[in-house]
């Protein structure tokens, strides 16, 4: 009800500020208080229904951005955690302490930008810190609260139906749009910007691939790829190369693991697809791929066959690589990025051109340093073994259904941060976050036939 209504909310254009969304929002928050207190185990499916639109309707509070709905979430969150009673006692594991160590080099980084501007600011800081933190956060949340697999079961559902209804809204979005140009038509839709949009589709719609092709029963399978074919026209519109790549990526190792032969097969078709079925692959998706090499030389350095966009996301990774080597430890401070980069860049860039890292190993080796980069490379490698390996020990069709959705997930979200710098944001990870503490507790839940162990 509450994301069903958001998206209504977004399709009729509702006033940000208006009375109806601060109606919303009051009841939002009433539930969440109730909640909170007497049902702690529901709570993260509150805010899957929300974040994704947090950007879109922060639903401040007289004026406020600190006291926002979002911030009030969070809150009642920590209650939930406080009031839940897991059934079973959760010791931490690997993947708990590597994520502990890369929140720490987050805090450090964070002190280091507010070193750096001579704590002017702290207050702007400490609130790009919260957002930072909160998809973290997420997953503890779900770790604690989350009893059983009727539990997980709920959250899986509430991800695949609010991803569902985001994607419906960015389909509606580009057929509205005027396409004067291919980047005038790119759609941000919810999320507010196109790449960001495509990345948001494809790591959910991929865990509805993962569910079509490994569970049994027919409505559920329909509904799954029903959802999955919606997701992901809508991220055709967002006209990205990077969601093109990650989504092609998290397929393949989704059919991998359900059946080599299938693979195979698909691939095959895909290549065909062009040749003997154009009308299967919109002509801006093919547009967008051919523009990368058109030439639009920005440096004489750089191949000329580049397009412009190209050139400059070498320019910044360039940058970033040197920044590195100048900061390897400690980096140079969270979000600082943008603000020094030009710095790094020999002048190549003027003040109209983008400053992001367009790569979240860059960004986070060089705003963090290398050893929060390879504590978080160690993370992603450590969350893609738990969820493989309880995806082939289990038996349980949900199980290993709900493994293979974060595998898909996780190898997307691995290649589109290599296009981008997105592994931090709120409104886009934390869904993501959701399945891998999802996963987590999964592996502390006894399996069909054996007794409840440590967790997988």
């Amino acid at each position: 009800m509450v994301t069903t209504g958001l998206a209504l909310s977004y399709r009729v254009e509702v006033a940000t500020a208006g009375k109806a969304m601060l109606g919303l929002g009051l009841l939002l928050t009433l539930a969440a208080s109730y909640v909170a207190f007497a049902h702690p185990r529901r709570f993260p499916l509150l805010l899957v229904a929300y974040l994704p639109y947090n950007a879109r309707f922060p639903i401040n509070v007289g004026g406020s951005t600190t006291f926002n709905l979002t911030n009030v979430l969070l809150l009642m969150g920590v209650v939930a955690m406080l009031s839940a009673r897991p059934r079973q006692r959760r010791p931490f594991g690997g993947m708990e302490y590597l994520l502990l160590a890369f929140l720490g080099f987050g805090f450090l980084a964070f002190l280091t930008t507010v070193f750096a501007q001579y704590n002017q600011g702290v207050q702007l800081e400490l609130f790009r810190f919260k957002r930072w933190l909160t998809p973290f956060l997420i997953f503890f949340l779900v770790r604690r609260v989350a009893e059983d697999r009727g539990d997980l079961l709920d959250m899986v559902v509430a991800v695949l139906w609010t991803s569902t209804l985001v994607g419906a809204l960015t389909w509606h979005d580009g057929r509205e749009s005027g396409r004067s140009s291919l980047d005038k038509s790119r759609v941000g839709a919810v999320l507010g910007q196109a790449n960001t949009m495509g990345a948001f589709l494809v790591y959910y719609s991929l865990p509805a691939l993962a569910l079509f092709i490994r569970t049994k029963h027919r409505a559920t399978r329909v509904l799954c790829l029903a959802g999955f074919l919606v997701m992901v026209r809508g991220m055709l519109y967002t006209i990205s190369r990077g969601a093109y790549v990650a989504l092609a990526a998290g397929a393949a190792v989704i059919l991998l693991l359900r059946s080599p032969l299938l693979l195979v097969v698909t691939v095959a078709a895909a290549l065909a697809a062009p040749e003997y079925a154009p009308v299967l692959v919109p002509s801006s998706v093919m547009k967008r791929l051919n523009v990368t090499n058109k030439g639009d030389s920005l440096d004489t350095d750089l191949r000329d066959n580049l397009d412009k966009s190209s050139q400059q996301r070498l320019i910044l990774w360039d940058g970033g690589i040197r920044m590195i080597r100048a900061h390897p430890l400690g980096g140079v401070g969270l979000g600082r990025f943008g603000q020094v980069v030009r710095g790094y860049t020999a002048g190549e860039l003027s003040e109209k051109d983008p400053s992001d890292a367009h790569n979240a190993y860059v960004k986070v080796a060089a705003e963090m340093g290398i050893p929060a980069f390879l504590t978080m490379v160690s993370l992603l490698m450590w969350i893609g073994w738990v969820s493989v390996a309880l995806y082939f020990r289990r038996t349980h069709l949900f199980d290993r259904a709900l493994a293979l959705a974060l595998v898909g997930s996780l190898t997307g979200l691995t290649v589109s941060c290599l296009f981008g710098s997105r592994f931090t944001d709120e409104n886009l990870m934390s869904q993501f976050w959701v399945l891998v503490g999802s996963v987590r507790v999964l592996g502390y839940l006894p399996a069909a036939s054996a007794r409840a162990g440590r967790p997988a």
